[in-house]
């Protein structure tokens, strides 16, 4: 006989606190929702509901793969990244919720219709689809080093229906057109390598290493933000997610070059988001 909705809420937290996971509550009702396709209210409701031997065996199954530590997101195939489903898999680092606060800033900047925007070192290409998205009047560039990377982006772009956006393969900003943008917009890798052995296996097993960490993470920030001063137009700015163990240090150099420069805090209130300007 199969299990019921709470039967199985039941193990499915069980599981995922032995195993260390620390919302285990919040994804057990993530796992549900996917699964049963009810919504939290729903699940309440029905919460006797038998389920069938496939739900309930592909629950236990995720559930399985998520106590050993494997991202949600790659147990789920995707991440909820500014209210849209992006392709997540193994290869490609996991957008982040704080990576959201760089999108609400640049959209609340006034771009020029029909600017181009340059998301430098995309990844999944959750910041430049999701700005090509919300402004289908500009054009967005999207470059990595990584075609595993590029491949996920052109998925994604596909999934999305977003047609206002061109990929390129580039090592930063090698490869790309000779042309200024109004705006450019990065993740790059600030986690220094000394770091890694405080990280969460989520992460230190599952993201790519090569967007995570860096040898020197100031001196790669004060790369981009100079070759970006030659890349931007007049006026432009440059919108760059970093750690806040090295935010102010960057902000110092930042400000030396740019005509403005400040910094974005996080819900946790930490300095996350550099913002400069050219004019």
């Amino acid at each position: 006989m199969s299990d019921t909705i709470t039967q199985l809420r039941q193990h499915i937290i069980a599981e995922l606190t032995k195993a260390g996971v620390s919302n285990a509550d919040l994804e057990t009702e993530i796992l549900l929702r996917e699964v049963t396709g009810k919504d939290s209210a729903r699940l309440l409701v029905d919460r006797r509901e038998v389920l069938s031997d496939e739900k309930s065996k592909l629950l236990k199954t995720m559930t399985a793969k998520r106590s050993k530590r494997i991202p949600l997101a790659h147990v789920l195939g995707y991440t909820e990244f500014y209210g849209h489903k992006f392709i997540t898999r193994p290869g490609v680092l996991i957008p982040r919720k704080e990576t959201e606060i760089l999108i609400e800033k640049v959209l609340g900047e006034n771009i020029p219709m029909g600017a181009t925007v340059l998301d430098l070192a995309c990844g999944s290409g959750c910041i430049g689809l999701t700005v090509a998205r919300e402004r289908p009047d500009l054009m967005v560039h999207l470059s990595d080093i990584s075609e595993e990377a590029l491949a996920q982006t052109r998925e994604n772009a596909q999934n999305l229906a977003i047609s206002n956006v061109q990929v390129y393969q580039s090592d930063w900003f090698t490869s790309l057109p000779a042309q200024h943008y109004y705006a450019i917009l990065t993740n790059p890798p600030y986690i220094h390598q000394d770091e890694a052995l405080q990280m969460e296996p989520e992460v230190l097993d599952h993201d790519p290493h090569i967007a995570l960490f860096h040898k020197n993470p100031l001196e790669l920030y004060k790369q981009i933000l100079r070759e970006s001063q030659w890349r931007l137009t007049v006026p432009g700015f440059i919108a760059a997610e970093l750690s806040p163990f090295i935010a102010r240090d960057v902000l110092a150099f930042a400000a030396g070059i740019y005509a403005s420069a400040s910094l974005v805090q996080d819900y946790s209130r930490h300095d996350r988001i550099l913002f400069a300007r050219t004019k």
